[in-house]
């Protein structure tokens, strides 16, 4: 009984909370204006470190303790936002197979993140790209790399850009920084 009022009252404060969050924000901005931590430290567009925070949070031992779940979360959005012939992969598996065995590499062969899942049969390598474009045949350079070193595996290529902007290889799908914080803030705030 005293179990069940504690989640009563718990759902009213998250409740109140949630309603009073206009209010909390408006007073919050009076404090921190337009300040951004990743440019004050001239970070903001800077790619390698980019790509060294989402390795972070793809990575399933580390310290953030979310597991797969951000892996997942990147799955859903990648198949969410392209066309059925570039996810190799269904919406189903992506959310509930387990990746806890998923290895991280940066940098392998140039690639900025290469995931790759032994158990689950599945590769993911993400171009990541801020300011800069894509180098001459950068990305089919990295497929064919894939195609040969894992040809047994789902494979799913992904362009990271701000913006969304287009890769000049078409089996290359497109998932931008705004598609990975709207997804990302369910899990940080």
């Amino acid at each position: 009984m005293a179990r069940r009022k504690n989640m009563i009252d718990e759902k009213k404060c998250l409740k109140n909370l949630l309603e009073d969050m206009d209010d909390i924000e408006e007073r919050l901005s009076k404090w921190t204006g337009k300040a951004n931590i990743f440019q004050i430290l001239k970070l903001s567009k800077n790619e390698i470190r980019h790509s060294n925070f989402l390795a972070f949070l793809f990575a399933p031992n580390e310290i953030h303790n979310l597991s797969d779940e951000f892996f997942k979360m990147f799955l859903k959005r990648y198949i969410d936002s392209n066309d059925d012939t570039k996810a190799a992969i269904n919406y189903f598996d992506a959310l509930l197979n387990s990746y806890e065995d998923l290895i991280v590499y940066r940098e392998n062969k140039n690639i900025d993140i290469l995931l790759v899942s032994e158990k689950n049969k599945i590769v993911v390598c993400i171009e990541n790209k801020i300011l800069s474009s894509e180098s001459g045949g950068q990305l089919n350079k990295y497929q064919i790399y894939i195609e040969r070193n894992y040809s047994n595996y789902k494979k799913i290529f992904v362009f990271l850009t701000p913006d969304g902007n287009e890769p000049t290889n078409p089996s290359w799908g497109i998932i931008t920084y705004k598609n990975i914080v709207e997804e990302s803030v369910k899990y940080f705030v």
